[in-house]
């Protein structure tokens, strides 16, 4: 804690995206004995390597598993009969 900020989450934060950090932004932190954490980074690298999906695309995934849980013959109101 420095001044009444706690700062442990700062630091996670730039010790995970040291890559994305300017070169001097690493040169301040190292002169303060703060370095990359290698395994933050790559949580982090691997964290946004996962495609996104959208809540239309979720809700789409959705609808194509409740496929064949519809039960033959039953009707649903404002559905299109099954042939």
């Amino acid at each position: 804690m420095y001044e009444g900020e706690q700062l442990g989450w700062r630091v996670q934060a730039q010790r995970a995206d040291w890559p994305g950090l300017e070169e001097n932004q690493r040169d301040l932190l190292t002169a303060i004995c703060i370095e990359e954490d290698q395994e933050l980074a790559a949580v982090k690298a691997a964290a946004s390597a996962k495609p996104k999906v959208s809540r239309g695309g979720r809700f789409a995934q959705g609808l194509a598993a409740l496929r064949p849980v519809r039960r033959a013959g039953a009707e649903c109101p404002g559905a299109p009969a099954s042939p």
